[in-house]
């Protein structure tokens, strides 16, 4: 049971409905048979359970009376908040390759000395269809995957999903975070794979796509023969072998869908999991100037606000607002127009094209010192060191930082390029595991209100703090503690800085350091690696 579905109104739009919402509209139940709501984490058809005397609800069909979503229970029942992209496993792609198609998994990036550790243990990992079926096998060393990029490991196999096993008891953590789970795959009857030159990603489970882009159809018959609203062309083959070792012959096309019917949206829905819909209109304030709350545009007085209103060509240009307020439309050509809305003290709500459904945002006029709210972010570690907006070169103590504000906020976590994790804080909140490449965004609504990057310093840059610390180091005199037992390993890093040499040796022969200068040496070091 949950409180949140998506569905899908007459204008092919999806929207994320809430049970709150449709006990007032509804007050009754809806079955899985009407297909209107689908689960969020799945994409299956799920029903609306109205209860009068306690709190309504969304579940899945039943089967034996204990039916779940095992996407979600999986969610729920972690620590851990999983993206859509972590809860399906690594990702495969359609590439072109000197004018030919094949599919392969790509492997996100795990770092170098993640790969040195597989080399030393000699760690290889196996690519298996979803019946146990070996693909191939790679050893985990620099040849076949890298520290900076996505790798890719071509197959010719076709499984509605793949699985990975290790050689080993048990990988380095690193990878079981990054490239473990399921990876859904390719079905006899193909998959659709986001569009350009060089080939996509697939188009996962739950994921939408929507009409007038471009996308690659992998299948074995042309698409236009058998659903409507699409122009499509062939641009290439590709073979693959199924599970009794028979050769298919997929080919691959450009599709396009130019509407969405019934029969072309139950065909993306109930064959490959992904929503059709049409692009979603936005509303984007031109003038005056306001504040934004999360979803609420704040004026400062009673007046006339107007609105960039930009649709797609098949979505009707309406706005419904509540309390009922007139909007004045000003088409500028067949996609955008300006809208004029009329702002007062009561707060009303508008919706884009969708009449009594899911609204947009509210709008409001406030007095001038109710209008502004509180959008400070603060980052601290164990230490209570504050970061503000911008690059570090050094880590937070524990490699943590707690993130704190006074509004609800989305924090995405990426590494490099990748997105790690997301988390929704109204508050604070601890993020561990930090390390270099880590780039910490802060949203609050669709605004970037924070952000910080931590990375490697550069050579030249490690040599300017090197000539730094050289000259500091005669002046730090007593507070002496036991020379590191590491100083004997960390030495012969050292040969190329003289000064630096010279002093830690003394050190390892006296047995004694200053205090500050262990630590300033040590952070150099952790610095170069």
């Amino acid at each position: 049971m949950f409180r949140e579905a998506r569905k899908i109104d007459e204008l092919g739009q999806v929207q994320l409905v809430s049970v709150d919402e449709l006990e007032k509209k509804l007050k009754h139940t809806v079955s899985v048979k009407k297909k209107m709501f689908l689960c969020p984490d799945c994409c299956e058809y799920v029903a609306f359970v109205y209860c009068k005397k306690k709190n309504s609800y969304f579940m899945h069909e039943k089967s034996d009376g204990t039916r779940k979503c095992e996407i979600y229970v999986k969610r729920v029942n972690s620590s851990q908040t999983y993206t859509p992209y972590e809860r399906a496993g690594l990702p495969l792609y359609l590439l072109k390759i000197d004018g030919s198609f094949c599919i392969s998994i790509g492997f996100y990036p795990i770092s170098k000395q993640t790969i040195d550790a597989a080399v030393v243990n000699k760690l290889f990992l196996t690519i298996c269809t979803g019946k146990g079926m070996k693909i191939t096998t790679k050893y985990i060393n620099e040849e076949s995957f890298s520290s900076d990029t996505t790798s890719f490991v071509q197959i010719d196999k076709v499984s509605n999903k793949y699985q990975l096993e290790f050689s080993g008891k048990k990988p380095p953590t690193e990878i079981l975070k990054k490239w473990a789970g399921e990876i859904e795959g390719i079905e006899s009857k193909g998959s659709f794979f986001k569009y350009n030159e060089y080939g996509g990603m697939k188009v996962r489970r739950s994921e939408t796509i929507t009409v007038g882009s471009n996308y690659y159809f992998v299948c074995k018959y042309d698409p236009a023969e058998f659903i409507d609203g699409v122009v499509s062309y062939k641009v290439g083959e590709i073979n693959l072998i199924n599970d009794i070792w028979e050769k298919s012959t997929f080919s691959v096309y450009v599709i396009g869908f130019t509407v969405i019917t019934q029969r072309n949206r139950s065909f993306c829905l109930d064959h490959y999991g992904v929503l059709l819909a049409y692009d979603t209109p936005d509303l984007i304030p031109l003038w005056p100037p306001c504040n934004r709350k999360e979803q609420l545009y704040i004026y400062e007085y009673n007046q006339t606000a107007r609105f960039l209103l930009k649709t797609s060509q098949q979505s009707e240009k309406n706005l419904f607002i509540y309390p009922e307020k007139p909007a004045m439309i000003e088409n500028l050509d067949e996609k955008r127009a300006i809208a004029s809305l009329q702002i007062d003290e009561i707060e009303r709500l508008v919706s884009i094209g969708r009449l009594n459904n899911i609204f947009t945002f509210a709008i409001v006029a406030r007095e001038s010192e109710e209008m502004i709210y509180n959008s400070e972010v603060i980052a601290e570690d164990d230490k209570f060191k504050t970061y503000t907006t911008g690059e570090y070169t050094e880590l937070p103590y524990k490699n943590r930082i707690r993130v704190k504000s006074k509004f609800k906020c989305t924090i995405y976590v990426y590494y490099i390029d990748d997105l790690e994790y997301l988390r929704y804080v109204n508050g604070s909140i601890w993020l561990d595991n930090i390390k270099y490449g880590n780039i910490i965004k802060v949203f609050h609504g669709l605004d970037l209100v924070f952000e910080l990057k931590f990375k490697r310093i550069t050579k030249d840059e490690n040599k300017e703090l090197e000539k730094s610390l050289t000259k500091e180091l005669p002046y730090y005199i007593g507070n002496e503690v036991l020379t590191p037992i590491s100083f004997k390993y960390i030495l012969p890093r050292l040969i190329d800085s003289p000064i630096l040499y010279d002093y830690v040796k003394k050190a390892i022969k006296t047995g004694y350091i200053n205090k500050t200068a262990m630590y300033r040496i040590l952070r150099n070091i952790f610095q170069r690696d």
